[in-house]
């Protein structure tokens, strides 16, 4: 099938090359279908000669997704990875296995996604609480890894920041196509809370206050929850 990896990447190029990139080649990708988006010309010095496309974007987080989408046309299926990603799995019983073929997985996720628009893995690395289901209801769409077809209409477009921008999208597409497809069988190896990347002196604030908006805005369907151990507030989709 016809998509490609855009990989947005800020101030991590151990980690990106140690992981993400180091994933993708383990799995058998095809290297020239993936393009890292950097923030600035100053990061692309400092992020050297990668063995993949760089092309320098916009800083931030849903700001660099927005420019990714308009650098590929309408109707490209793009998916989207995020820089710290060490394995993509798969349940297997009550264990989780690696993907060791990441190509075909990739086609099965875009040929899975159908009619809708977006299509991603379950949010948890672990197996007892994972299914061997794909699901079409408003279920969070992780922004670690997540598959789109391009769309560029402004039902769409994100509006409140970085800090809670997976469950913006998650909501925005549900919205607008009622289905966001989910491999409740696939997960992936990340740090979710790592320092680094987009990390910033402000972002517990920030992200307390757009979950406020989004649970003000759609309250239908979640409602913010408080994580002592990260002392950052989330979100919960609500059944």
């Amino acid at each position: 099938m016809d998509w490609v990896i855009a990989v947005p990447s800020y101030k991590r190029p151990d980690i990106l090359r140690k992981k993400t990139l180091r994933c993708l080649q383990d799995g058998g990708i095809d290297m020239s279908r993936v393009t890292v988006f950097l923030a600035n010309h100053e990061e692309a010095v400092a992020y050297g000669t990668l063995p993949v496309t760089t092309v320098v974007g916009v800083p931030g987080l849903a700001a660099q997704r927005q420019y990714i989408q308009g650098h590929y046309p309408i109707g490209q299926l793009i998916l989207f990875m995020d820089d710290d990603i060490s394995a993509v799995k798969q349940k297997h019983g009550d264990k989780m296995l690696p993907v060791t073929d990441l190509t075909k997985l990739f086609d099965g996720m875009f040929q899975i996604m159908g009619s809708a628009n977006i299509v991603g893995v379950y949010p948890a690395a672990n197996a007892r609480f994972m299914k061997d289901t794909v699901t079409r209801d408003c279920r969070y769409i992780i922004g670690a890894l997540y598959g789109i077809r391009n769309l560029w209409d402004d039902c769409r477009k994100l509006q409140y920041g970085d800090n809670q921008e997976d469950k913006e999208r998650t909501l925005r597409y549900w919205e607008a196509d009622g289905q966001v497809v989910r491999l409740n069988y696939i997960t992936i190896s990340t740090a979710y809370y790592a320092k680094g990347g987009m990390e910033s002196d402000t972002r517990k604030a920030e992200t307390e206050h757009w979950t406020s908006v989004i649970e003000k805005r759609w309250p239908k369907y979640v409602t913010r929850v408080y994580k002592e151990k990260q002392g950052i507030w989330d979100m919960r989709f609500r059944r």
